[in-house]
């Protein structure tokens, strides 16, 4: 079932609290995605709540398990950012 995201500055700030208590990269990725955030939050969650680079957000999001289902359609849009 569909579910409308928090807005992105809700979602980077509930990934900064999550990774300030020790939650790993997979369990935050999970959590924005059954909140109904997109990838592009995502990787901004990670960019701002890790401090991940964004080629390395953008790399880690596409290829995670917890978005795995749609990799194959996502492939053309982040192929050229992820070469």
């Amino acid at each position: 079932m569909y579910k409308p995201c928090m807005d992105r500055f809700h979602a980077w700030a509930m990934a900064s609290r999550l990774f300030r208590d020790g939650a790993s990269v997979d369990e935050v990725l999970y959590r924005l995605r059954e909140d109904g955030c997109s990838k592009a939050i995502s990787v901004g969650a990670l960019v701002d709540g890790a401090r991940m680079p964004l080629t390395e957000a953008k790399r880690t999001v596409h290829e995670s398990t917890i978005w795995a289902d749609v990799r194959e359609r996502d492939e053309s849009i982040f192929r050229d950012d992820l070469t």
